[in-house]
């Protein structure tokens, strides 16, 4: 139970083949980089242990569009 390292989810990401994952519910760290730069570490850490899956930051006012697949 609780919270994990978005560096472990990354390689959760990687070993069961999930190709999109938007993160959300970030700490005081990461939003106070701004979302530039959280963006571009967000990005950097994917390469890293993910290169297949795409990813994102959740911010306020996103919205997505699920489809029925």
């Amino acid at each position: 139970m609780g919270h994990t390292t978005v560096r472990a989810q990354l390689t959760w990401l990687a070993r069961f083949g999930i190709g999109r994952a938007i993160f959300s519910h970030f700490g005081s760290g990461p939003i106070a980089m701004g979302e530039p730069a959280l963006k571009e570490a967000l990005a950097e850490l994917a390469r890293e242990k993910a290169p297949e899956s795409r990813v994102s930051a959740a911010r306020d006012g996103l919205r997505l569009e699920l489809g029925a697949d």
